[in-house]
């Protein structure tokens, strides 16, 4: 009888181990309005989600992040009231509109790599990503929505101020934002989530 019990008791935890740590990928509802800021920022709730993930747990093989290290030369737009605006250093694209004192900062710019199988892969090609919004989506781990994004048109001219992602092969390549050439800090970046990370070591998923 005891040992019947201990059986019991063991099964059920195990189970539940079984199912922690996993990571999935869910779309959101069509036509769900979500509150966000004029970034493009948006985070949804489990239940603004489809009831089954896009990509699933099993389907994720991989994941590892691509950091390359350049240096940028910004210039510093003075206002009219003496401050400076920040956004003007930050932007790559606009010192040639700039003409104030030069700075030259180190910029990290870093793109996310969900490697998964044949199959997910699939299911990403049919996506077709619409101009020029994209299809929304959010990464959940272990039922909690970490964060959320847009899977966008690789063929887009289209800007994305908030996270994107493109298919390329088995591959989900996830962006800060597009173009990215903005300085960051990790500390700014969603997709550098304690929580998913400490899955992916668990679940020997993270590549160097």
């Amino acid at each position: 009888m005891l040992k019947l019990l201990t059986i019991f008791l063991v099964l059920p935890g195990g189970f539940l181990f079984a199912q922690s740590n996993k990571i999935e990928i869910y779309l959101v509802k069509p036509n769900l309005p979500i509150q966000g800021d004029l970034s493009g920022y948006f985070k949804p709730r489990m239940e603004d989600l489809e009831s089954i993930p896009f990509i699933a747990d099993a389907d994720i093989k991989g994941y590892r992040v691509i950091e390359d290290t350049f240096r940028m030369s910004a210039k510093r737009l003075e206002l009219t009231d003496g401050t400076v605006s920040p956004a003007a250093s930050d932007s790559a694209w606009m010192v040639a509109f700039l003409h104030e004192d030069t700075t030259t900062v180190s910029v990290v710019h870093s793109t996310h790599v969900i490697e998964i199988d044949s199959s997910a892969s699939s299911k990403q090609n049919a996506l077709h990503p619409p101009l020029p919004f994209g299809v929304r989506f959010a990464v959940v781990v272990n039922r909690q929505v970490i964060y959320g994004g847009y899977f966008w048109n690789v063929f887009s001219s289209f800007g994305c101020h908030w996270v994107c992602a493109f298919e390329l092969g088995n591959e989900i390549r996830i962006y800060r934002k597009m173009p990215d050439y903005w300085v960051e800090t990790k500390e700014n970046d969603p997709r550098q989530n304690d929580l998913l990370f400490t899955c992916l070591r668990k679940t020997k998923r993270l590549r160097k």
